[in-house]
């Protein structure tokens, strides 16, 4: 008899009971909803970050660096991009912007803006791929989640048929019980008569 509701738990992977189970559902749920809003929020700064980049396709303007994006490549891209920047806003204070440091400075800027935007893709491709992964497994989480009533329906027909079963196991004791005290009894009177 145990063995039934045994075999049901481990073939639906019920670790104690169903209340257990829901509850470790719903927190899967929970982690895989806010790693997906994680990914989320950082495929949209690096869109727009990658955006303004095409954008300013002409001219150099200072990129926002420390608005949360968590690829240290493409940060450390960024922070050199603002700082290579910031050495050309002062050279020409001094200098024309045909001298010749500048035109290199902005070489080195469009070389650079084309490696943040490669940086920036290749981080978009890997964020895109764990999100596809992530939302896979709250995909599977989300569907067993469908399946716990009908587990628990099935889980609880096993457990009354197990139970039916005890109390007639312990019924028909009972009764062999009585009917040995009762042939143990009967004899014992009839000799008295």
């Amino acid at each position: 008899m145990e063995k039934g509701l045994e075999q049901f738990k481990k073939s639906n992977q019920i670790p104690l009971s169903i209340e257990t189970t829901a509850d470790r559902l719903s927190s899967d749920l929970n982690t895989y909803d806010k790693e997906l809003a994680r990914l989320d929020i950082q495929l949209n700064i690096l869109n727009s970050v990658q955006d303004y980049l095409k954008s300013k396709a002409e001219t150099f303007d200072y990129v926002p660096a420390n608005i949360g994006i968590r690829s240290q490549a493409v940060t450390n891209l960024l922070g050199k991009f603002n700082d290579l920047l910031i050495k050309k806003d002062r050279l020409l204070r001094s200098a024309p912007p045909d001298n010749p440091t500048v035109s290199s400075i902005d070489a080195q800027l469009r070389n650079l803006r084309e490696n943040i935007l490669a940086a920036i893709r290749d981080e978009i491709r890997n964020l895109q791929l764990t999100r596809n992964q992530t939302e896979l497994k709250n995909r599977q989480v989300t569907s067993r989640t469908g399946t716990v009533p009908r587990i628990e329906r099935e889980f609880l027909e096993i457990y009354r048929q197990q139970n039916i079963k005890q109390s007639l196991y312990l019924f028909l004791l009972q009764k062999r019980e009585e009917t040995a005290l009762s042939i143990a009894v009967t004899p014992s009177t009839a000799k008295g008569h």
